[in-house]
């Protein structure tokens, strides 16, 4: 593409810079490098767009979880917490992991699914760093990477698109 432009540019080399313009688009090499750089725009309002899809996906998972954590760790501080109470609060993060995450690889989904309780909140969107998007650029079946640090380790969410809906698909961690 960049000899075709570059050969248009000589040969409207002899012309003012107004009608140079004008027929570079008006040329059929100008309309070629207009709809290349629409779609290169296109491409990258896209890919911003699915950035910003992911994150904001996974930071509103982060928020409920997080709200949920927060409970648990102020039940679990108290002399004597409220097993019924603490039972309801993972019924809550069972409840919003089924919101997120692909149930359809048994194995997967109940290895992450919540089982237990922790005083400490691990999904706190303050305490993440470092994130990074990928896309696999399929338009028919995309697929994401998301990683983070969050408190020194790294973390990747793998998601899907799954009834029209993106869904978290697997997590992994650096193992240090």
């Amino acid at each position: 593409m960049l000899i075709a432009i570059s050969s248009i540019s000589v040969a409207f080399a002899g012309n003012s810079e107004a009608d140079y313009e004008k027929e570079l688009l008006e040329s059929e090499g100008g309309q070629l490098a207009t709809e290349i750089i629409d779609r290169l725009n296109t491409s990258v309002y896209r890919g911003n767009s699915n950035e910003q899809m992911v994150s904001e996906f996974i930071k509103k998972y982060f928020d409920e979880l997080y709200v949920v954590e927060v409970k648990i760790a102020n039940e679990m501080a108290k002399e004597e917490s409220d097993r019924t109470l603490m039972d309801n609060y993972l019924e809550q993060k069972r409840q919003i992991f089924n919101r997120y995450w692909l149930q359809d690889d048994p194995q997967t989904v109940y290895y992450y699914y919540p089982i237990s309780w922790s005083g400490t909140p691990s999904h706190d969107w303050s305490k993440v760093e470092n994130v990074s998007i990928f896309e696999t650029g399929d338009e028919v079946k995309p697929q994401y990477l998301m990683s983070y640090t969050y408190e020194g380790i790294t973390y990747v969410f793998s998601l899907i698109y799954h009834n029209n809906e993106l869904k978290i698909q697997d997590f992994f961690f650096k193992i240090s």
